[in-house]
């Protein structure tokens, strides 16, 4: 099977909403969380919740990377000829050693003091919830040596908290790949997993991603039937979906009938999970989505869209909240330390990318080759 370029054109504009999202949630706050209950309605807060709050809802784009991973997962194993312990220590190592080095970049800045400075007119709950004050060496030491994989309290670089999600979701999935033959037991056993997911597993609507990911590809020959506007319909639906306001019990007009249906159905839990898995069948049927997600600004950031994920964050605690300190107090001023934040980032990434994840990945073949496989490394 080819390599679908437009699923590396989706990871990477997910990964670009999740830059957006904490650039948002740092300088207008109200613009993603909505306005408090006692406030004044204003465009912020309409914004929030509207289906174009899709558009930064960094939340959203998790899960999306979430339901791609599942997909691109299932494809690997599907196709993998290396024995599974080295299959699964080698998907470990793709994850570890990028965010290993990411920790280390903010453990840098942290140690220097360049992280999460105070006085800058940075004052919402999200930049105090999410500075990690009070974190020793030792700390930063210890979760570069993978310890954000059991434990996401206090991590240096706060987006590896979905790290550990990513382990067991993959890890799942090759184990199911593994001891079950042929496409249509496999496709038995996802939605055996998915039952017990959603009766048993904590962050339910997480792990689930990895589930519909992984049925979207073993059902892939099946969803290509020529309806007339489907893509589109699939497409507007996850977006939809995807522009649910941060907090359900002020969803507002628009929002809170389907909320209510959805909950009788016993699937308001999985609002995201439903959207994220639209918007990736919305690109596997092809036509627009997909060949939009083919052109050079889409593709450029699938590139480098797992180093964007990695070294956004501490950007985003020290570059951006030390330009909007200085020069950030004005429409002006906030708009220059913004440009000035992304184009750091995007080439910041770009380095990134060449010193550390790209030769990550030479490894990973190099590994696999000793043990027999010839089969590619997706970047996921």
């Amino acid at each position: 099977m080819a390599r679908l370029t437009e699923l590396d054109g989706l990871r990477g504009i997910a990964a670009l909403v999740v830059v957006i999202s904490h650039v948002v949630c740092a300088l207008y706050p109200e613009l993603y969380f909505g306005a408090a209950a006692d406030q004044a309605a204003t465009w912020q807060s309409w914004f929030a919740k509207s289906p174009f709050y899709a558009t930064i809802n960094g939340s959203f784009a998790v899960y999306v990377f979430f339901v791609l991973s599942g997909y691109v997962i299932a494809q690997s194993a599907d196709r993998n000829t290396t024995p599974l312990p080295a299959t699964l220590l080698a998907r470990y190592l793709r994850l570890a050693v990028p965010a290993g080095a990411s920790i280390m970049f903010a453990g840098l800045l942290i140690v220097s003091g360049l992280h999460c400075p105070d006085n800058v007119g940075l004052e919402g709950q999200w930049w105090r919830n999410t500075c990690p004050h009070g974190i020793s060496s030792l700390q930063i030491l210890q979760q570069a040596a993978g310890s954000f994989f059991w434990s996401d309290q206090k991590l240096a670089n706060g987006p590896l908290w979905t790290m550990q999600r990513e382990l067991i979701g993959s890890f799942a999935i090759y184990v199911i790949f593994w001891a079950v033959p042929g496409k249509s037991w496999r496709l038995f056993a996802c939605l055996a997993i998915a039952l017990i997911i959603d009766k048993l597993a904590p962050e339910s609507d997480r792990y689930m991603c990895f589930v519909t990911g992984a049925v979207l590809y073993l059902t892939s020959s099946r969803l290509q039937m020529k309806i007339p506007g489907a893509t589109a319909a699939i497409l507007a639906l996850g977006i939809f979906l995807g522009g649910k306001p941060f907090y359900s019990d002020n969803a507002g007009l628009m929002y809170t009938p389907v909320l209510r249906a959805l909950s009788l159905l016993r699937l308001d839990s999985y609002v995201s999970t439903i959207g994220a898995s639209a918007i990736l069948l919305a690109v596997l049927r092809g036509g627009a989505p997909a060949n939009l997600l083919r052109r050079d600004a889409p593709q450029f950031l699938g590139r480098i869209s797992f180093s964007i994920y990695l070294i956004h964050r501490p950007l985003t605690q020290s570059l951006l909240a030390y330009s909007y300190g200085l020069i950030g107090q004005s429409i002006m001023g906030t708009t220059g330390c913004i440009a000035i934040f992304f184009a750091v980032t995007f080439f910041l990434s770009a380095v990134f990318n060449i010193l550390v994840d790209e030769p990550t990945l030479k490894l990973i073949r190099k590994f696999r080759q000793t043990v027999g496989s010839r089969v590619p490394i997706q970047a996921v």
